[in-house]
């Protein structure tokens, strides 16, 4: 049993050991941001992008070991050892929360070594200390990593798991707080199962925790921490029963046949689809792109009208809730699946049959990836951003011209500035994603490398871009490159031959 186990889990190592490395050098490059010398202010957006990092990577990980297998078409082979696919299952969620705890491992490191040098806590009458608020956000990675793995299991590869996972994701969010009740004394017990079980929703208990000190501090009785804590290993603990006893199950085989010469029917060629190679393309890579967009600008809808509703229930105005919170949901859920749609792009074609059929074929490389990569990009960026424009256009016309969210008049100077660099952001994560695709050849190795590369870009942006112009014409810059790394990759061959 041991042997078996410990090839299981070497396995799982030389599968993830590159996206290990890769995020410990994120974290090794991050830990001396909070000494960079005063008035920096990549020092103050060096604890968003931690935060963003180890959620972001989660993600990405629970979708290669939801659908890692059937991608790669290695399923087949588990299913022939001799023990359970479940076993695999297992080791495989164990080598991805390793994984994901790396950065806060190094990042625990970093702290008790600046705790050592100071000798005190910052905090010494706080109960969540700088140490708990990493375990936190290790908790939090690896709740939305397993509801990753358990919604994207036995999809047919990387991208359609993450797609997948992340519209129920976003999707509990936006449901959890359109049916969680009020704030009320006899509403909180409620309210803590509820964010507890939720994706990512083990930082709620860390947030009750230090809401019990303060009660304290007023002589209130806190609630117990123990239903949330119950609520949320129940769950978890279903969601991974689920995960593992899935895997593996539903595998989509195909029927073999050995037919003879003198059976085979008469072949009658079809008329080509297109005219010309450039159209199919066209066509081809259109029909691939859409139904990704097509998902998350629906997603970003529906969030938006479930946080509006929120927000009109209390009290607020609807108009603006809605266009609020379609802007917000279309940077973050933009960005997730403008990666997802660059890695996308590449992985089925750079397949070394695949890579060599369309080489062999009388269509130009150079026009092959041309017109992929515009039709995709567009296809994406576009659709993405169709709800929230239509959302903002209704606002603006059911107002007379005059919408203003959070002090953002829609229609001036600094609106239409801020659209432009969230566009060119999701272009430039597109970009970012697929030339990481190219070289790295693996999806969710590609994802990390394209998370880190977009958390560099925002952390120089912030230190020597002050204006926006300049930050959409660093974000241009990164852009461009990213795209030519991109052609070069796949016209010269370059990556990893695996």
């Amino acid at each position: 049993m041991h042997s078996i186990w410990h090839a299981l889990l070497w396995k799982e190592w030389r599968e993830q050991r590159w996206k290990a490395a890769l995020l410990l050098a994120a974290a090794v490059m991050l830990a001396p941001s909070p000494w960079i010398g005063s008035g920096s202010r990549l020092a103050d957006v060096a604890g968003p992008i931690a935060v963003v990092l180890l959620p972001a990577v989660s993600l990405f990980l629970g979708a290669g070991i939801a659908a890692g297998e059937q991608s790669r078409r290695t399923i087949g082979f588990l299913q022939s050892l001799p023990v359970p696919t479940q076993w695999s299952a297992i080791a495989k969620l164990v080598g991805a929360m390793a994984t994901a705890w790396i950065v806060c491992f190094a990042a625990l490191g970093f702290l008790l070594i600046s705790r050592w040098l100071r000798g005190s806590s910052e905090f010494p009458n706080h109960p969540i200390t700088p140490e708990l608020m990493v375990i936190a956000y290790g908790l939090t990675a690896t709740s939305l990593l397993i509801w990753m793995a358990a919604a994207g299991v036995n999809r047919k590869d990387e991208v359609q798991a993450g797609a997948l996972g992340l519209l129920v994701i976003l999707v509990c969010w936006a449901l959890l707080g359109l049916f969680s009740v009020g704030h009320g004394a006899n509403d909180s017990f409620w309210n803590s199962l509820i964010y507890a079980a939720a994706p990512g929703g083990v930082a709620s208990i860390f947030s009750q925790w230090d809401h019990q000190a303060y009660l304290r501090e007023l002589g209130v009785e806190p609630p117990s921490l123990w239903p949330p804590i119950i609520a949320a290993v129940i769950t978890h603990g279903i969601l991974v029963m689920w995960y593992v006893l899935r895997f593996g199950r539903v595998v989509h085989g195909r029927r073999q046949t050995v037919e003879t010469l003198a059976h085979m029917p008469d072949v009658t060629w079809l008329k080509p689809p297109r005219s010309r190679p450039w159209t199919a393309i066209l066509w081809k890579q259109a029909r691939e792109s859409m139904p990704l967009a097509a998902l998350g600008a629906g997603t970003i809808l529906c969030v938006a009208i479930i946080i509006a509703s929120v927000v009109y229930r209390d009290g607020g105005e609807f108009g603006a809730g809605f266009a609020f919170a379609a802007g917000g949901t279309w940077v973050i859920a933009g960005f997730l699946v403008s990666v997802v749609a660059g890695i996308g792009l590449l992985m089925d074609d750079l397949r070394p049959g695949l890579y060599g059929f369309w080489r062999s074929r009388p269509i130009d490389v150079d026009q092959w990836f041309a017109v992929k990569f515009t039709v995709s990009l567009l296809t994406t960026v576009l659709t993405l951003a169709l709800p929230t424009a239509l959302i903002y256009g209704g606002v603006v016309a059911l107002s007379g011209g005059g919408a203003s969210v959070e002090g953002l008049v829609v229609g001036d100077g600094q609106f239409w500035v801020t659209v432009t660099v969230g566009l060119l952001a999701q272009v430039g994560a597109f970009s970012i994603a697929a030339a990481a695709m190219a070289f790295t050849r693996q999806p969710v190795t590609a994802a990390i490398v394209a998370i880190l590369t977009a958390i560099c870009v925002v952390a120089l942006s912030e230190k020597y871009a002050t204006t926006g112009i300049q930050v959409a014409a660093f974000t241009v810059i990164v852009t461009v490159a990213a795209t030519l790394a991109a052609w070069l990759a796949v016209r010269n061959n370059w990556g990893w031959k695996h």
